[in-house]
């Protein structure tokens, strides 16, 4: 097996748990234009994600990357758009930055680690940041946790999270974001209140 999964054109691999018990192969080979892999779990792989490709509009998103030898794969020619994902707890999380990738901010790992081109920005993070890391249990730790209300709110996000949960999560009425990687805390607030409205007009009346 070369890999867990093998993205062409156009194809997008989402909200899934990609798992290995023998550290071998690749999670997801990330290789044609306007692929896409979001919300995933990547978990016990030779490589986590795999990008070979110098082609533009490849989006990988709100991924999460642990327990791989290695994070990422990619070569200096990669370009697309790399947006909160979290790389961490792995032998390398995050190797060195392609020159040409179109987009990089909000990713996370340890100090200085994560791919960020001009004007964006990086998060430190450490497997402690999780609620159950030797267990699997991947949620963010608590509301104070870096990866939560800190991500970047790129075009075309998915409006749910790995566990089918509505992201942003409500924040009773306060600024939501998306949180980076693939899980959204539960604020404990409960579901978006839905906003209906229904125009009535009433003319002739005394």
């Amino acid at each position: 097996v070369s890999y867990g999964v093998d993205l062409d054109v156009q194809c997008t691999l989402r909200n899934s748990f990609v798992y290995c018990t023998r550290t071998l192969a690749t999670g997801v080979n990330h290789r044609s234009a306007f692929a896409k892999t979001e919300n995933n779990v990547f978990n016990g792989w030779l490589t986590g994600i795999a990008a070979a490709s110098s082609q533009s509009g490849i989006v990988c998103q709100n991924n999460l990357i642990t327990k791989c030898t290695n994070g990422f794969s990619a070569t200096s020619t990669v370009k697309g758009f790399w947006y909160n994902n979290i790389s961490v707890g792995n032998t390398t999380n995050w190797p060195t930055q392609p020159t040409s990738l179109e987009g990089a901010s909000n990713n996370a790992g340890l100090t200085g680690e994560a791919w960020m081109t001009t004007g964006g920005s990086r998060i430190t993070i450490a497997t402690t940041d999780f609620a159950g890391y030797s267990g699997n249990d991947f949620r963010p730790a608590s509301a104070s946790s870096p990866q939560v209300e800190a991500g970047v709110t790129p075009y075309g996000y998915p409006a749910d999270d790995v566990g089918d949960r509505f992201r942003p999560d409500y924040m009773n009425g306060g600024a939501a974001v998306l949180d980076v990687g693939p899980f959204e805390y539960d604020h404990g607030y409960g579901p978006w209140p839905t906003s209906d409205y229904y125009g009535l007009e009433f003319t002739g009346l005394v």
